[in-house]
């Protein structure tokens, strides 16, 4: 199993080196039991350049199955260890940076007052990106916009409003509700959020195009292009509650929200420990979704 543990850290780190360094084992070492894993198959899996390391075509076809073959591993390793009173397991979550950064570290706080010695590992990227990590076992589940994610199980935590983020001497700020129709032939400023955005599939049903100029991942980058007056955006009310950039933030007309929830594929299949902090996120929701956005019980 290290061969295939091995496999997936190269992969992750685009290194030799750095996936030995991460496993404990020499740089000699990882590269042999790539070669072990090469000779098992008769196919060369990676190849090295000066840019790093890249997967053969081969390579590309059998890494979700290694993957999956890991993430089994890892899940036999944690139940073993759950029966033992749950002293030990790893959780593995993905998200959207908003989430991670306004929610997780309040939900995973309050878990770790009871379960102590829980490792989280969180994983921030795009919608299009979580749906691969979930069907590929990559991570137990997702905190995400259940519009943008399909194909899951669901479960709906909370509804999160999206705000105009203006710069200061925009001549809208003086507004109570910006009409988003006021904003069409403006330089957008979007968060890359993979094939599905919440914002400009919202934007498109009312017939508006906006005039994208920038495209970040980044919330606080996004915000600091705004400060600079290079455009306006539209994100979550849950991205502004802390932070020390300059904008005006208003409501739009008309309203886009979010649904903030849980996506997963099996339930069972999970390590103990995901299905234990799952249960106590909606047994207790009300314990770490304040601020503008709200819980909801339905």
């Amino acid at each position: 199993m290290i061969r295939y543990t091995a496999f997936c850290k190269i992969v992750e780190y685009g290194s030799f080196t750095k996936a030995a360094e991460a496993l404990g084992y020499t740089q000699a070492a990882v590269s042999q039991m790539i070669r072990s894993l090469e000779s098992e198959y008769k196919l060369t899996l990676m190849t090295r350049t000066r840019t790093g390391v890249h997967l053969t075509p081969e390579g590309e076809i059998l890494y979700p199955y290694i993957q999956k073959t890991v993430a089994s591993a890892r899940a036999l390793q944690d139940k073993a260890r759950e029966i033992i009173a749950m002293d030990a397991g790893e959780i593995r979550i993905g998200a959207v940076s908003s989430v991670s950064q306004h929610l997780l570290p309040q939900m995973i706080q309050k878990f770790g007052q009871t379960y102590p010695h829980i490792c989280f590992r969180l994983y921030e990227s795009d919608y299009t990106t979580m749906g691969d990590w979930l069907r590929s076992g990559y991570v137990d589940f997702c905190f995400a916009d259940l519009t943008a994610m399909h194909g899951f199980h669901t479960i709906l935590l909370a509804k999160d409003y999206f705000m105009a983020v203006l710069p200061e001497d925009h001549p809208l700020t003086h507004n109570s509700v910006v009409p988003l129709s006021a904003l069409g032939s403006e330089p957008m400023i979007a968060a890359e959020e993979g094939n599905v955005s919440t914002v400009l599939s919202s934007l498109s049903s009312i017939g508006i195009k906006p005039n994208v100029q920038y495209i970040a991942h980044d919330d606080n980058t996004i915000l600091a292009l705004v400060e600079q007056g290079l455009g306006f955006s539209i994100l979550p009310a849950m991205v502004l509650d802390k932070t020390n950039y300059r904008f005006k933030a208003l409501p739009t007309s008309p309203v886009i929200e979010r649904h903030i929830g849980i996506v997963y594929q099996e339930m069972e299949q999970m390590p103990l420990a995901s299905q234990q902090f799952l249960h106590y996120l909606t047994e207790s929701p009300k314990d770490y979704i304040t601020g503008h956005y709200r819980y909801v019980s339905e």
